[in-house]
């Protein structure tokens, strides 16, 4: 347990512990438990609301007799308090995991709506958000070969649903290498020759992994810098810099 964490919790059971015998030692009690909530706790509205209320409690003429009743009370609270300040301030790891699982689905439920709209950016984003969600919650020894051949596939994707949907031409017959391809996305689009000089390094670099032996990765650094460019890409392509489109999904 970590010095941070055993302090807070410690002070905690020193307040639980605590049994006030007068209304004075009430009051003093319940002032202490209230300077630690405003002192030591984040300055989040759940904290704030918690230390007003404590502040109520006890507070009319009659406590000053039946004060063993909101110490009672007082004694309850403390306990919700220690279980949020072990979820909020010091999360397991199956918290964290429970939290970005959740985050991840609030994302992909938002890339859905997108594809309501576009219906045929529907095989781009799955491919982009299930390398995102690799990425985020999994940690496998190759997972850098494998959501690079995924968002690998949604930049194809994209390049062909560009040319079919926005520029509304049909591929040539011969378009059956990825090079063909290519050359018919950088002759409609307005990507310079520095980018699409990136785009064949990672285009040759998927080749290799795809065809050699599967244990075979990329670094961490290398990843993200091919993911990065593949969302600004697609967000170009498609005009999505309204929706966000790259920000819901960077690493």
């Amino acid at each position: 347990m970590s010095e941070r964490k055993k302090l807070f919790l410690d002070q905690i059971d020193d307040f639980l512990m605590e049994k006030p015998k007068s209304y004075d030692e009430f009051k003093l009690w319940k002032s202490r438990i209230i300077w630690f909530i405003n002192n030591d706790l984040p300055k989040t509205s759940k904290y704030q609301n918690l230390k007003d209320i404590l502040k109520k409690i006890g507070t009319t003429i009659i406590y000053s007799v039946y004060f063993e009743i909101a110490s009672k009370y007082i004694r309850n609270v403390l306990k919700d308090l220690r279980a949020s300040v072990l979820r909020d301030l010091f999360p397991t790891s199956s918290d964290l995991f429970a939290q970005n699982f959740k985050d991840l689905l609030k994302t992909y439920s938002e890339l859905r709506k997108l594809t309501n709209d576009i219906p045929w950016l529907s095989g781009i984003v799955d491919n982009l958000y299930l390398a995102f969600y690799i990425q985020k919650m999994m940690n496998l020894e190759t997972q850098n070969r494998i959501t690079l051949i995924l968002i690998d596939d949604a930049l194809e994707l994209a390049f062909k649903n560009y040319i079919l949907k926005v520029k509304k031409f049909n591929l040539p017959e011969k378009t059956k290498f990825r090079e063909d391809l290519h050359k018919i996305v950088r002759k409609h689009g307005n990507f310079s020759d520095d980018y699409w000089e990136i785009i064949n390094h990672y285009y040759d670099l998927r080749c290799d992994l795809y065809h050699e032996e599967g244990e075979k990765t990329i670094s961490d650094s290398d990843y993200k810098n091919f993911h990065t460019i593949v969302l600004s890409i697609i967000e170009n392509l498609f005009s999505l810099e309204k929706i966000n489109f790259r920000e819901k999904l960077e690493l």
